[in-house]
């Protein structure tokens, strides 16, 4: 699992110098790819995309640090019967 409290920039550092113009996404739904009026063509992997999406809930509880407390439930949520979240 990637670390939920360091994100990372999914292309890593960029020198595009012209906006981008084009973005695909492949077939299986695995690799990003994005073009620019530079002539750069960005090819990036979305495998961690995949792990956010098995992983929601306990990477948000993770990032949030956890669930409300009941007295903050009240607080931020009236009106809805307390439920523990994380």
């Amino acid at each position: 699992m990637t670390n939920p409290v360091q994100p990372y920039n999914l292309g890593g550092t960029s020198t595009r110098t012209g906006a981008i113009t084009a973005v695909a996404v492949t077939p299986d739904g695995k690799t990003l790819l994005s073009g620019a009026e530079d002539k750069i063509v960005n090819v990036n992997d979305l495998g961690a995309l995949d792990e956010l999406r098995n992983h929601a809930h306990a990477l948000a509880c993770t990032r949030a640090g956890g669930g409300l407390s009941a007295p903050d439930w009240r607080a931020y949520v009236p009106g809805l019967s307390y439920q523990q979240t994380c």
